[in-house]
Order: C-alpha cells, then structure tokens, then sequence
C-alpha cells in the first residue's frame, strides 16, 4: 500500500490511530475521527468544532495504548473547561524517575459510546517460524498473549475466523457479562477476515495492535491502534505459514457451446 511505503521512505516505523486510520478504513475497519492538537488551545478549537465530549489522549511513541485510563494518558472532556484544563505537556507528568517520553501533542477523539460495550483487543505479531500469527482476547493492561489469547494463522475465510472467536470464548479468552450486550460473533469473524486480508496484502506490516476494540452489538470500533513497519522486499507469500487460495491458477475455458471455470482444488470449508 502506497501509505504505508510512503511512511516507511519517510523513516517511520511505527503509525499510530491517525495516521493508519486511513488504512484500517480501506480494509473496512471502523475507527473513531481522529485529530491532532499541538496543545491544550488546539484541542479546545477542535473540540468546540465537533462537539463535546471528547476523549483526549497524550500523542507519544512512548504510551502503545493511550486509551488505558492511567497516570494521566487519557482525559475525557464533557466541556470546554475539561479540555482547556488539560496539561499537556508530559513533562509536566513525569515526576517519577525514569527516562522522558517523547511527546508529539495531544489525539482528539469523538467520545465512544461504551454503554453495555466490550472491550476487545487484536494483535497481529510475526512468528520467527510461523511468521504472522493473528490473536484475539480481551483488552487489559497486563496482557499475556500466550496466557489471554486465542491464537490462529493467517489467511482467514469466515470459517475460520468463527472457530477463532468460538475458541477464544471456549477457552475464557473473552468472557461473556450479563451487563454486556452479546457478543456479535459473525460481525467479529467479519472483522478479523478484514485484518487477515490486511495482513496478507501488506508485508510492510511487521505489528498491528488494535486495543481496544470496541465490541457494542453488531458495531466494533477500534479506538486505538498501534501498527509497527519494516521495509519488505520479495514474495509477500513467502513469510505466512499457509499460503493463500491461489486465485492466479483459475482459468476460463471458452468452447463454441459453452464456457466454464476451472479452478485449484478447493479445501473443505473455504
């Protein structure tokens, strides 16, 4: 994908919501809007723009999931006082020892309905033997993904995806509440085919981490995403564990009565 070359010509190695959204939205994946604000004032005018409330998170390579509510990472403005009394400058934080984050301004987001909504998390990491390795579980600030996650290889179809989710609930993965509304399990599947595709179609792509992931019905929103990128050279194909269906190998024939397909042997369930 053109973006994400550009990012990485540009020296980029890892995009964080706002600059992979575009991304996520041509593979279907639904984010929040996002903006950029280089400080308080900025947020302020942004937000008076699109309406309160806002969620505000600080913009730092140094903080992976800036939605986690925990030493001041995320401030949720109902008005404009909220958000015009945010400190932004995270030096302004940091009174513990310990190295400084780096700080690129504040993220500015439309708040998320989370009313009966559950929080979900999808990570893709590569696997020095199995190489992209997709993972599905719940969201969290201790996060385990050999101990909180269920686990599949890429490419997805439907079928697959669903046994994925199936097994994250089977096994506690991702744990059903009475409060919550039910899991949407076809619109999940739905969505990690969409990431499986985008894993397949980008090798650039070395980690993707959607969390949270936010489940409300048949409605998932990712709120916050942190994609990692290394330059690619080769068979795309070449680092997945299973090679997708070969759709090069498909072939009209064309009689004077009649045409017909012929296709690769098709695996069972696809």
């Amino acid at each position: 994908m053109a973006l994400l070359q550009q990012a990485i010509d540009d020296g980029a190695t890892t995009l964080d919501t706002h600059e992979v959204s575009p991304v996520l939205r041509a593979y279907g994946i639904h984010t929040l809007p996002t903006w950029i604000a280089a400080d308080s004032a900025e947020a302020v005018h942004i937000a008076e723009q699109i309406g309160y409330p806002v969620a505000l998170k600080l913009r730092s390579p140094d903080i992976p999931h800036k939605s986690e509510v925990q030493g001041g990472h995320a401030l949720f403005a109902y008005r404009r006082r909220g958000a015009a009394g945010c400190r932004c400058d995270d030096r302004s934080r940091q009174t513990g020892p310990g190295p400084r984050r780096a700080f690129h301004g504040l993220l500015v987001q439309s708040m998320a309905n989370r009313a009966g909504a559950q929080e979900l998390r999808v990570v893709v990491e590569h696997d020095p033997v199995f190489g992209p390795l997709i993972m599905l579980g719940e969201g969290g600030v201790e996060w385990r993904a050999e101990d909180q996650a269920a686990v599949a290889l890429p490419p997805l179809n439907m079928n697959l995806a669903r046994y994925l989710v199936i097994q994250a609930i089977k096994n506690k993965k991702i744990r059903g509440r009475s409060a919550l509304r039910p899991l949407d399990i076809a619109g999940l599947s739905q969505l990690l085919v969409q990431v499986s595709n985008l894993i397949v179609d980008c090798p650039e792509i070395q980690r993707l981490d959607i969390h949270p992931l936010l489940a409300s019905g048949n409605e998932f929103t990712a709120l916050d995403v942190t994609l990692g990128l290394a330059p690619f050279s080769g068979d795309s194909e070449s680092r997945l564990a299973i090679r997708p269906y070969p759709h090069q190998l498909e072939e009209w024939v064309v009689d004077e009565k009649w045409r017909s397909l012929s296709v690769p042997a098709d695996p069972p369930g696809r």
